[in-house]
């Protein structure tokens, strides 16, 4: 009766290796339904059963990490996707579809996530009342799941770097991005997120493709300032920097500039600086900054020589079709003229916006008008009137500095 049972093509003389990779379609199957099944034994089972797949069929089981991974993120512990009929086209994402689940409809795996859910959420209560046997014992299965599903996702980082580049894109397009900055994520479940798309992306090497709407909630989201986001969201952000912006094609790259400027402009137009907008805004300058070192070693015609560059950045490093840099001057200026005359003198902010400003003048095209004089000499007369009548402020002392030792490097007064 057991032979009847086993697919046609797997013999009893197999071994276990060949064995499972003839069921592993079948399997895999089985294993990712059984994770939606309300009894926790077999969703636990099902998962180690996963990892112990992934650790003995290795690449082999490629065609199915994805399936595989979507399953895991829709049933993590303590989280809950919305509904396909609820309006995500404003947030531009695709859906992460709960209802292609068969074992259980989504009003049931709603009752239940809510139910693990509250287990969580009783010991976070810092009541006098003592919690009851029973909403302990909730607990203790609802952190044991919790492991297990992170140890899956532990072992399935360290295993990105056998997988193809085909099957990293499409973790990385069909699952990363669109779910990466969905509001419903659990703080531990978007740090997951988060270190996947930051491996894949070292593993690409950039040939990878975001749109400016990555970008900004990727920026939106840094602003929350979580601090168990903090150190994977910054790894996160030099990734980018050094693999998708460096690398991206102009035609992307002018789309890019054009969002960046526009950014600029909405946040100067604001009335309160607060330390969020601020925070934004310094993001925007070291996204200026990565396209001017770009721009840099174009101009050079090679990169530098102690940077190692694979082909592909390589290839798009020496692309010499001009870019609409002169798009980002205006509202750099517009920002300098806002720190000089705030009263709080925020001298580090203006040296950040005066490097960066003289690094864009030295990136615009041979025929700019342009110069990094036109910008300072207005600047340093309304000083000398300032001095004319009062001493000059702590403040106007380290801008003189700023201002004369750049002019002093980049142009012969």
């Amino acid at each position: 009766g057991q032979r009847d049972t086993l697919p046609s093509t797997v013999g009893y003389n197999y071994d276990i290796y060949t064995a499972l990779l003839k069921l592993c379609p079948v399997l895999s199957k089985l294993l990712v339904k059984c994770l939606n099944d309300k009894l926790e034994p077999l969703r636990m089972a099902a998962i180690r059963t996963l990892e112990f797949l992934l650790d003995l069929l290795g690449s082999s089981l490629g065609p199915y990490l994805p399936q595989i991974l979507k399953h895991i993120f829709l049933t993590y512990p303590n989280q809950s996707f919305m509904n396909l009929d609820s309006n995500r086209e404003n947030f531009g994402k695709a859906d992460l579809n709960p209802l292609d689940v068969p074992l259980n409809n989504s009003s049931t795996k709603k009752k239940d996530v809510n139910k693990r859910g509250s287990g969580a959420k009783g010991n976070n209560m810092n009541s006098g009342v003592q919690a009851s046997p029973r909403a302990e014992q909730n607990y203790v299965n609802f952190k044991a799941m919790t492991d297990v599903y992170n140890h899956m996702l532990e072992t399935f980082l360290n295993f990105l770097p056998n997988l193809s580049s085909q099957t990293l894109q499409v973790i990385f397009h069909d699952l990363i991005l669109p779910n990466l900055f969905l509001p419903e994520l659990t703080t531990e479940l978007r740090s997951y997120l988060f270190r996947i798309a930051e491996r894949i992306i070292n593993l690409c090497e950039g040939d990878l493709s975001c749109n400016v709407s990555f970008f900004a909630n990727l920026l939106g989201l840094f602003q929350i300032n979580h601090p168990s986001l903090k150190n994977v969201g910054q790894k996160l952000w030099d990734v980018i920097k050094a693999k998708v912006i460096y690398n991206m094609e102009n035609k992307a790259m002018d789309k890019f500039i054009n969002w960046i400027s526009e950014s600029l402009y909405t946040l100067a137009e604001s009335e309160n600086t607060d330390d969020q907008s601020l925070l934004h805004f310094q993001y925007l300058l070291d996204l200026i900054a990565v396209i001017c070192s770009r721009e840099g070693d174009i101009e050079d015609e090679k990169a530098p020589s102690t940077i190692q560059r694979s082909q592909f950045q390589k290839r798009n490093l020496f692309v010499k079709e001009p870019l609409h840099l002169q798009n980002l001057l205006n509202p750099l200026l517009i920002w300098l003229e806002k720190v000089v005359n705030n009263p709080e003198n925020k001298v580090d902010l203006f040296h950040i916006i005066w490097v960066v400003i003289n690094e864009l003048i030295h990136c615009l095209p041979k025929q700019s008008t342009v110069s990094l004089n036109d910008i300072a000499l207005p600047l340093l007369w309304r000083v000398s009137k300032h001095c004319e009548t009062s001493s000059p402020t702590a403040g106007m002392l380290n801008f003189l500095i700023t201002v004369l030792s750049s002019i002093k490097v980049s142009d012969d007064l």
